[in-house]
């Protein structure tokens, strides 16, 4: 008996009640009891669920009343109302429901209501689209089969071809053979508004589920689910680097223009360097001092790597990556009084470092950008003990500078200021202070530590 047949049977009868003709249709559904399989055998197909066919305003369309009214965990149904499968494009209803009466293919294929019907080992290893890619007609560009065998990594390409922007979205990728979830085997990159890439990287031979979900738009902490892919890993990556654990999409915060960032920031997701250095350039709609985080591939902090200066319409950062491997830099901006929120996350590729990692100066609160002080040297928090360093930095704000007990005055109407200070000896900590007043408190700017 096919489960909770009683609805279509149901549907079946109301319809003809108002002289609306309408059809019982016996086939497939990949429901929750569906398993996915390479090796299918038309011989051995049953039939396992029932949904309608109704004639309105002059076609056939299709219904599903059961999947309508809700889903089974395994133990029970649950009662979740939506109209997702009630009249539904039939090039969509065919990735889930396939008509087979009577167990005559030629009489079954009329009923997907297609041009060009699909056969039966293309429904089978075809993948399912789920509500959040019905619903905000988000599709696969690549990888279209529910079944993919990776050899080492692989991308996985999709898009959003209806109006919108994909705001963000949420992977699980766990392991059938154990059970368990891996978040550093997949790292997700934006391009541009609409295209969303998965680079996949097993970690281990074995079966794994993949599931995509998507940020549902007006509805608050709704993830719909996009798809739900079976990953065969035949072999994984010589000297195989995973990424750090973030399961959504790398790139700005969909709230980033709230939080002072310009369009152009949507383009930028992946960072990738072969020197262990890189500059970034974020736009911004105002002077804004943001908090950086930067996280290796294991979740630990590298501090005194990112070193920032703005100006009214940019942010500019400066990224030291101590050793080769993948880093999360997590941007905080400035959101009410004291407060900050995530802003964006980048993933940074490093594939080489030539040169031992230098820590950046130490910097004091955020008056080196209330006084638009951009610093040109030293850029290393360690500077020479017992030694002639020279000071570079340029400000249109600046009247004075204290580096240590020594206070420095502007003598003209140059934004350059260049000092040359001696060092103490080594392990001393030495202050940068400035104001643009040439008297009073001057505040801290940056720091260094002899060595």
């Amino acid at each position: 008996m096919i489960l909770y047949s009683w609805k279509v049977y149901r549907f079946h009868i109301y319809p003809r009640c108002a002289h609306v003709p309408v059809k019982v249709i016996n086939g497939y559904a990949k429901g929750y009891s569906h398993k996915n399989t390479e090796d299918f055998d038309l011989s051995k197909m049953e039939t396992n669920h029932a949904w309608n066919a109704i004639f309105v305003e002059g076609e056939w369309r299709l219904v599903d009343s059961t999947w309508d009214a809700g889903y089974i965990d395994g133990k029970s149904f649950h009662w979740k109302k939506q109209d997702l499968y009630f009249l539904m494009d039939p090039e969509f209803f065919v990735t889930s429901h396939l008509p087979y009466i009577e167990k005559d293919l030629a009489k079954s294929e009329v009923w997907q209501l297609l041009d060009k019907p699909i056969d039966p080992k293309t429904f089978f290893k075809s993948l399912k689209l789920e509500e959040g890619s019905v619903k905000f007609g988000v599709f696969p560009r690549t990888h279209k089969d529910t079944i993919m065998h990776v050899r080492g990594e692989t991308c996985i390409e999709i898009q959003k071809y209806t109006p919108g922007e994909i705001l963000d979205t949420l992977v699980s990728f766990e392991s059938e053979d154990e059970n368990k979830e891996y978040k550093e085997c997949v790292a997700t990159e934006r391009c541009g508004s609409d295209i969303i890439k998965f680079h996949v990287r097993p970690p281990k031979l074995g079966t794994y589920k993949f599931s995509l979900f998507i940020s549902a738009p007006n509805e608050n902490k709704s993830w719909p689910q996009l798809f739900k892919y079976i990953v065969k890993c035949d072999s994984i990556l010589e000297n195989l680097v995973l990424f750090p654990k973030h399961r959504q999409t790398y790139g700005p915060q969909p709230e980033y223009k709230e939080l002072g960032f310009g369009e152009a920031i949507k383009k930028y997701s992946f960072f990738s360097t072969e020197t262990g250095e890189l500059d970034i350039v974020l736009p911004s709609l105002q002077q804004m001092k943001v908090r950086c985080t930067l996280e290796d591939g294991n979740a630990n902090k590298v501090q005194n790597a990112v070193f920032q200066q703005s100006t009214a319409n940019s942010i500019s950062l400066s990224v030291r990556l101590p050793q080769r491997g993948n880093y999360r830099l997590i941007i905080f901006a400035p959101k009410g009084k004291d407060e900050y929120a995530v802003a964006a996350n980048f993933l940074l590729q490093c594939t080489k470092v030539v040169q031992e990692f230098r820590p950046f100066p130490v910097v004091f609160g955020g008056k080196a950008t209330d006084y638009q002080v951009i610093l040109h040297e030293p850029m290393a928090k360690e500077i020479p003990a017992n030694s002639s360093v020279v000071f570079r930095f340029s400000s249109p704000n600046l009247k004075s500078v204290q580096i240590e007990t020594k206070v420095f005055k502007k003598e003209n109407d140059s934004d350059e200021w260049e000092i040359v200070f001696d060092t103490p000896g080594p392990g001393a900590q030495v202050n940068v202070f400035g104001s643009n007043e040439e008297t009073g408190t001057r505040n801290g700017l940056f720091g260094y530590i002899t060595k």
